[in-house]
């Protein structure tokens, strides 16, 4: 397995619609859109140098590399740092990680085990970003538990049809009739999160009405010019539904779960893809809602599907890596990226037994 790492250096109300909003349920606002997500803090330069200082005293250049390019990681590893030593007079940003991959990254086996060490040793930043309801089967978030009723229908993954309006995650749900209910129940901690929900502004939108542990917070219209919408608000309870109140189509990407501070380990998995399927997702709200997230690392986990990809040389596969890399660096440019490379698969040969699949180390070498 290879391992290579790349440093890359609203409060207004939602516009008008001609429908009157539906009747919502006792205590619901009207509609108004999520305010505008707060700046990261200015880090002072007594707190970077000594988190640079504490990093590079650890790096030993002696090393044998296990990790090509590591000294890219610095920079998250110097927002690691601040994360374990933040006080309340000295508060660090949140450090959010994003993971993408194929099935390996959507069961999240080895994804769930690394956001546990993660949080244990630098802090709780709750569940970060995860796609709504059950979008496919064997998707999963260890420790969270979300559901969807019969109307919503999936947009994206791998499927060659569809508008490319799938977000952040490649995946994307959408409802077009009144009580089609999206719920989630959050990972317990000390404190309740702030919530996002991530959905599409889109003319003649659906209203939603957000509800807390049955209680509503706020019932807003999706309607607009289209593009990204976010909708904010801080959980009071565990258990949070988003409901639709009428005909208008509803498509909703995810929703992300914060604390003020600590890690978010986010995994972005698809069964079956390939680095390919970025290719399919709309780039402008892709960036939007990456540059939201803010993330210190990005991870890219791809590979095993390509090696019995037929249609993949070598140099295609590193022109569409690259090509990706570039939209990150593009929309996050002060993320880390960490490129791994698949782990080994193997195919049963006739009379030979199993055998790694012949174009695996290809893959690893572009």
């Amino acid at each position: 397995m290879a391992w290579v790492a790349v440093h890359t250096a609203s409060s207004a109300t939602p516009p008008a619609t001609k429908k009157a909003p539906p009747k919502a349920k006792a205590g619901a606002k009207t509609a108004s859109k999520a305010p505008a997500k707060k700046a990261a803090a200015v880090v002072n330069a007594k707190a970077r140098a000594a988190a640079r200082e504490y990093v590079e005293e650890r790096t030993d250049p002696d090393e044998p590399a296990q990790i090509e390019n590591a000294a890219a990681l610095i920079p998250f590893f110097e927002r690691l740092f601040r994360a374990e030593h933040s006080t309340p007079n000295a508060p660090a940003d949140p450090v959010h990680i994003l993971h993408y991959g194929d099935s390996h990254t959507a069961a999240d086996e080895w994804t769930g085990r690394l956001r546990y060490l993660f949080q244990a040793r630098f802090g709780d930043g709750g569940d970060g970003f995860a796609l709504p309801g059950r979008p496919f089967r064997g998707y999963r978030r260890l420790g969270q538990r979300s559901s969807m009723t019969n109307g919503w229908q999936v947009h994206g993954l791998l499927s060659r049809d569809g508008d490319s309006v799938y977000g952040l995650g490649g995946a994307a749900v959408e409802a077009s009739r009144p009580g089609e209910i999206l719920s989630l129940d959050l990972t317990p901690g000390t404190e309740f999160p702030m919530v996002e929900v991530f959905f599409l502004r889109q003319p003649g939108g659906g209203w939603v009405q957000i509800l807390d542990e049955g209680r509503p917070v706020e019932a807003f219209s999706t309607s607009g010019p289209q593009g990204p919408g976010y909708f904010r608000f801080e959980a009071t309870s565990p258990h949070i539904e988003l409901e639709t109140l009428d005909s208008g189509p509803v498509r909703v990407f995810g929703w992300s779960v914060d604390r003020r501070h600590g890690v978010t380990y986010e995994t972005l998995g698809i069964n079956g893809a390939q680095i390919s399927v970025f290719g399919r997702w709309e780039q402008q709200l892709w960036a939007n809602q990456l540059s939201r997230r803010d993330p210190a690392l990005v991870v890219l986990a791809y590979g095993t599907n390509e090696a019995s990809n037929r249609e993949w040389t070598e140099e295609s596969y590193r022109d569409a890596f690259r090509q990706v890399l570039a939209n990150i660096r593009a929309a996050a440019p002060a993320a880390s990226i960490l490129v791994i490379g698949p782990p080994d698969r193997l195919a049963r040969v006739r009379n030979r037994g199993w055998s790694t699949f012949p174009r695996m180390d290809e893959i690893v070498a572009a």
